[in-house]
């Protein structure tokens, strides 16, 4: 993934992006606030708890007014298991039986939660929402801001 981001900015003539690889409760931060910070199908690996603590050392990373972009597996209350059951359905289709299967194996061993939790975690962490979406009602893309 870091690969590709530094790819994209290359391709894109964007020189003042730095990749780091480093874990949501691990990675030591040796410079000044950060600008923005971007996770993409990774929260989810994180029980709750684990989740906020990493909300909250993401939200230490940036300035005041820093950008924070989340894409994850989150899911919406309402139509929750018939919206489940059309993702694995649309995975078969799209990608194969196997990616179906690693979807229900996702939903046996993994920690998705709801929108309605995980945006709770995004206020107590210091993030005001300015966009959300929920594709499909199983994934969640959020825009916030550090206030």
């Amino acid at each position: 993934m870091l690969d590709y981001v530094q790819w994209k900015a290359k391709e894109k003539g964007l020189a003042n992006i730095v990749c780091r690889r480093g874990g949501f409760l691990t990675y030591v931060h040796d410079g000044p606030p950060l600008d923005a910070v971007t996770t993409s199908l990774s929260l989810h690996h994180l029980p709750d708890f684990w989740k906020q603590k990493a909300l909250l050392r993401i939200a230490g990373l940036l300035k005041p007014g820093g950008r924070f972009h989340l894409a994850d597996v989150v899911f919406t209350e309402e139509n929750c298991e018939k919206n489940i059951a059309a993702w694995i359905d649309q995975m078969e289709v799209q990608a194969g039986a196997e990616m179906a299967e690693s979807i229900r194996g996702h939903l046996r061993k993994e920690y998705s939660t709801f929108t309605w939790i995980l945006e709770g975690m995004l206020k107590r962490a210091g993030f005001r929402i300015d966009h959300a979406e929920y594709p499909g009602g199983v994934l969640a893309r959020y825009t916030c801001t550090k206030v």
